[in-house]
């Protein structure tokens, strides 16, 4: 079996015309050894000779190799390596990668018998995911609210910390919107403060204007970054908040506006407000709900990635009404209804 193998590589070896190449390069020199004097074209004609005779030989030889077995895995192998590793693909640039993605996702024949229109799916999701680069990316969005109610102005008051990393997108950094929908006129950003990677503050202000209206009425200001913010990756915002509610209940509402990685939000209530309700609209993200037994405190996270226009809403409320009134439910119900809707509020 060996013999056989041995002889059907030699007889390979041999009819790649190894020899004749090896022959040609042989006589050309005896040749060459023979002329006393050769002129410049017999020169000429040795040098042609030899490097034919080379060239053969060389060409029997890589012949020979991409034949065997192993030279083929070795191929394969390697342009596996080129084609589908990160070393690859990951030096694309944005525009190659898509185009790379589009031609991946390329619907079958038997999937286009089964909905002509599946490619234009595939555009979208493509076109969805390429967006990133485009919006601001947030990351551990944090929400801390504590609950309690103001004699003063005899409602529920909600102080609120939001925290969160904003990273830089191909564009720099956009404004930074905040707000309160319509009817929440008495609420208040009482302080934006934004900080770079290396502790420095780069924004710092106190009771943030909300002159715009938008089209429903919601209240709306805007943050500019300064020019000093544009120097870094990523940045670190904390904005407080002071949202105010009715006489004896408050429906918060958190309004996903850019693509978040993790998310989490803890409230507590304080004297004798309760949480009544409340409802997470998230989608494609698992989260982990902790709610008190008393009602009394709130906990809810995820450490996945949320979409926009998804959020939560939690309704919070006294169960009598102070200084004497009556207890609304019809209040109540209307918010109620209100998280049952799935009403998703653009508020932050």
């Amino acid at each position: 079996m060996k013999s056989g193998m041995a002889r059907s590589l030699f007889s390979k070896f041999f009819l790649n015309h190894f020899w004749v190449g090896l022959v040609v390069c042989l006589v050309t020199i005896l040749i060459e050894k023979s002329v006393e004097k050769p002129s410049f074209i017999q020169i000429s004609a040795f040098e042609l000779f030899k490097t034919i005779g080379i060239s053969v030989m060389v060409a029997s030889i890589f012949t020979f190799a991409a034949g065997s077995s192993d030279f083929m895995k070795h191929i394969q192998t390697l342009l596996e390596r080129v084609v589908t590793q990160r070393s690859f693909l990951g030096n694309l640039d944005r525009d190659s990668k898509k185009r790379a993605l589009e031609t991946l996702l390329q619907p079958s024949d038997q999937d286009k018998g089964l909905y002509s229109k599946i490619n234009v799916f595939y555009r979208k999701f493509i076109d969805e995911a390429f967006s990133i680069y485009e919006k601001p990316i947030r990351e551990k969005f944090s929400i801390n609210c504590v609950a309690r109610y103001s004699e003063e102005k005899r409602k529920i008051i909600v102080s609120s910390t939001y925290s969160y990393t904003l990273y830089k997108n191909s564009e720099g950094f956009d404004k930074i919107p905040v707000g309160f929908e319509k009817g929440e006129e008495e609420s208040t950003v009482d302080r934006v403060r934004i900080v770079g990677s290396k502790g420095n503050v780069i924004f710092n202000e106190e009771n943030i204007t909300l002159s715009k209206l938008d089209s429903n009425g919601a209240r709306i200001g805007y943050v500019e970054i300064p020019q000093e913010g544009f120097e870094e990756n990523e940045l670190c915002v904390t904005i407080n908040m002071t949202e105010v509610g009715g006489d004896h209940w408050c429906l918060l509402t958190f309004n996903n506006l850019h693509p978040t990685n993790g998310f989490d939000i803890k409230l507590h209530c304080n004297d004798d407000i309760e949480i009544r309700k409340y409802a997470v609209f998230f989608v494609n993200a698992e989260c982990l709900t902790d709610a008190s037994p008393d009602k009394k405190g709130i906990h809810i996270a995820t450490n996945q990635w949320i979409t926009e226009g998804t959020g939560l809403t939690i309704l919070i409320s006294s169960p009598h009404g102070k200084g004497g009134e009556v207890y609304s439910q019809n209040a109540v119900n209307i918010a109620e209804t209100i998280i049952s809707n799935s009403s998703k509020k653009s508020t932050f």
